[in-house]
């Protein structure tokens, strides 16, 4: 489970705030953009060259998939495993290695959105 955090007692929560309603809104418009548009490519594809009206995010801040070793490693691997309907996978949960990081220093409470796929 993630570690919610309250503003007021950490200053970085509202940048941490702020670059994940970056991402949604980056997001967003790459739906936006696959739905009525036929926009075609991959999350990837359209941070690295952002349609005009359209809200990009920086390509380096996210990750079509986790390393290798995370992807091996059961105790890295688990936590980034999450519930899911039972039509995308009938175990209830799948491996989400997709993500968008939104804080970069190192830290133990790196910050990360998620996104299936």
């Amino acid at each position: 489970m993630g570690i919610a955090l309250d503003p007021g007692k950490h200053r970085s929560a509202r940048s941490w705030a702020g670059k994940t309603g970056d991402a949604l809104l980056a997001l967003e418009g790459y739906a936006r953009v696959s739905l009525t548009e036929g926009f075609a490519a991959d999350v990837t594809a359209y941070l690295a060259d952002t349609p005009t009206a359209c809200r990009a995010f920086w390509r380096n801040r996210h990750a079509s998939t986790e390393s290798g070793d995370v992807q091996r490693n059961p105790q890295l691997r688990t936590p980034r495993e999450l519930p899911v309907p039972a039509e995308i996978h009938p175990s209830g949960r799948t491996f989400m290695g997709a993500h968008f990081d939104v804080v970069t220093a190192v830290s133990a409470h790196r910050g990360r959105m998620v996104r299936w796929p």
